[in-house]
């Protein structure tokens, strides 16, 4: 294993980050996605430094095929733009930039992240400053697609292999900078069959309130993110014993509390496996809306109010029952055209067109 250093104020060398080889890590640059790889090189060519980080290279090391590929330099955001013909800038408080293959792939590329500006603004900084800024160190890990090294600042390789997560920013303030990373902390550990550190698990229980404080967007796409993963159904059961359900999901928590341990195991098992409505257009169904199916249809069977609502009561009652969290109208309007299709009620039961007029029309 190699290491990588830096001189401290008084010019004695400090150790910054461990660095391990091919024979080491064991990744076979195959296993890399091409247009993820091009990208850097063109980076690296183009005189930038460049990296795969994240979830990408956490899920290579598990054996898992990777979602998503995230790319780092420390070239800003309009050089970015300039090095690829065929990307865009996004975002407002920290740009990004979209860039888009030949394969018609879409890849975000970040320049490196500081720390935030007198004015909240996030700062551009170096790839030792953007280490500190990562969630948990299994998520921390910087693969050089020319080196074929893993750079490792916060021990993760290890943490990965033990698998165990560490946060990497300090338990008193992470959760307090970012709640959502509660959500992460313990999605992480599903996708990754690993345990929360004991000091981790703690802050958690402790922290939960803080969830409340975050933006309902952000909490959304944290849902949609997570309703597409096997794992989902375990990871809403850990969510609700550690009781971060109740300050994400409120409405939904206080169902889950109603229900017996035998009932609640049921509720499990059926956002794993629905019972999903028959019929030709069902048998295709996206496993996105199997599981928001398998979650939301045993609440409203509850209420045994479906057959009794109409079109805007409906969604309404959706999204009581998801509130703060607010899904796209196509998820909800799917959603409910299957509980519809399993109660047996008639095709027509719910008119998406109608209810989009009549919420038109009440705008204008």
């Amino acid at each position: 294993m190699l290491a990588r250093y830096s001189k401290s104020s008084k010019g004695k060398l400090v150790k910054l980050a461990d660095v391990y080889v091919k024979e080491e890590h064991g990744i076979d640059a195959r296993s890399v996605d091409k247009d993820a790889y091009a990208i850097c090189r063109q980076l690296i060519h183009a005189g930038a430094q460049a990296y795969i980080v994240g979830g990408a290279i956490r899920d290579i090391l598990l054996g898992r095929e990777p979602k998503d590929w995230d790319i780092v330099t420390n070239e800003h955001p309009a050089r970015i733009r300039k090095i690829f013909k065929r990307s865009r800038i996004i975002g407002k408080r920290f740009k990004l930039v979209h860039v888009t293959t030949n394969s018609g792939a879409l890849f975000e590329v970040a320049t490196f992240r500081s720390r935030n500006g007198d004015d909240g603004e996030e700062l551009f900084g170096t790839l030792e400053e953007d280490a500190f800024r990562r969630d948990f160190t299994l998520n921390a890990l910087y693969y050089d697609v020319m080196e074929e090294q893993i750079i490792d600042f916060h021990g993760g390789y290890r943490h990965l292999q033990n698998r165990m997560i560490e946060p990497v920013v300090p338990l008193k303030i992470t959760f307090v900078e970012d709640p959502v990373r509660m959500i992460r902390a313990i999605k992480s550990a599903k996708t990754s069959q690993s345990k929360l550190s004991p000091a981790l698990a703690k802050a958690i229980k402790k922290q939960a309130p803080l969830l409340a404080k975050s933006s309902s967007s952000r909490l959304s796409e944290e849902l949609l993110k997570v309703v597409v993963l096997a794992e989902c159904a375990d990871f809403l059961a850990t969510c609700y014993e550690m009781k971060l359900l109740a300050y994400w999901i409120p409405a939904y928590h206080a169902y889950i509390q109603r229900l017996g341990k035998a009932e609640q195991a049921k509720l499990w098992a059926h956002i794993t496996q629905p019972d999903l409505p028959r019929g030709k257009r069902f048998k295709s169904i996206s496993i996105r809306h199997q599981t928001m199916y398998g979650m939301i249809y045993p609440y409203v069977k509850a209420l045994g109010t479906l057959s009794s609502l109409e079109g805007e009561a409906i969604v309404l009652l959706l999204k009581e029952i998801l509130f703060p969290v607010v899904l796209p109208n196509k998820d909800l309007f799917m959603v409910i055209k299957m509980m519809a299709a399993k109660e047996g009620l008639p095709s027509n039961f719910f008119k998406e067109q109608d209810y989009l007029q009549r919420r038109r029309n009440k705008r204008t």
